[in-house]
């Protein structure tokens, strides 16, 4: 007996994410690198994305065929879009794209992440501030200082 292929959605789904893999496979080996780097080089973690990508997506395209993939909406209603959490994200957004210029990485990213959180549902957001600022400091930091890539201080300039 011969199986037929039948494209579900999800099948569909993980095919895309490998050809995305490969696209980005592709465009990785175009970049042109000099003869002065070793091994790391700014090929590396390009390669590192793609390969998961690749890896990923077949790994879902294995799960979509042997109907392992099971969707929420297979197993129980599906829940009804959830506009105030999405606006409230967007919102975020927004705000961080108007503060980072002037109130820099630092106050925006907290922002966003407060926003975030709240759209999930958290309602500690003092906490929540304070969890954002200090990961957004680490961020900051690792950027700045480790990598040497200046993100916008604002007006935390001083400070950090």
């Amino acid at each position: 007996m011969t199986r037929h292929l039948k494209l579900s959605g999800e099948l569909l789904l993980a095919l895309g994410i490998v050809a995305f893999g490969l696209f980005f496979a592709v465009q990785t080996s175009l970049i042109e690198v000099s003869p002065g780097y070793a091994r790391v080089g700014p090929r590396v973690f390009p390669w590192v994305i793609s390969g998961g990508l690749i890896a990923l997506g077949l790994w879902l395209a294995f799960e979509a065929w042997t109907r392992r993939w099971v969707t929420e909406e297979s197993t129980e209603q599906a829940a009804e879009f959830d506009w105030p959490a999405f606006l409230l994200i967007g919102f975020g957004l927004l705000l961080h794209m108007a503060l980072i210029g002037r109130a820099g990485f630092v106050i925006a990213s907290t922002v966003l992440f407060v926003c975030i959180a709240r759209a999930f549902g958290e309602r500690r957001l003092a906490r929540t501030a304070a969890i954002g600022l200090i990961l957004t400091i680490i961020v900051f930091a690792g950027f700045t200082y480790g990598l040497g890539l200046a993100l916008p201080a604002g007006i935390l300039d001083r400070i950090l």
